[in-house]
């Protein structure tokens, strides 16, 4: 970001080196999650999962709050608490997909 749009660019490009990690994860497992969980009749999964997703954000924000995290270790560890709820919901999604439970 900061050799086009010059140094006022520059925390832009580190907070997207950053998000990066769970877009990732997240453009793998978002196809799968848009109509599985409604082929497959599980709605009230879909909102448990999202709930879960809430209870992450919220819970990701609030350590950083109580370690006095600066603006980079906040989006590192929202990221990574991101990136841990999209893999754990491809694999359940792999596991509606075989016929679990």
């Amino acid at each position: 970001f900061q050799i086009v749009f010059g140094s006022l660019w520059r925390d832009a490009g580190i907070f997207t080196s950053i998000l990066v990690i769970y877009l990732l994860f997240q453009f793998t497992s978002s196809p799968l999650a848009g109509g599985i969980f409604n082929v497959f009749n599980r709605q009230k999964t879909a909102l448990q999962i999202q709930i879960y997703r809430l209870l992450l954000v919220v819970l990701s924000f609030f350590i950083s709050y109580i370690v006095n995290a600066n603006s980079y270790d906040t989006l590192l560890i929202y990221s990574i608490a991101l990136s841990l709820y999209f893999i754990t919901i491809t694999l359940l999604i792999f596991n509606i997909i075989k016929g679990g439970h």
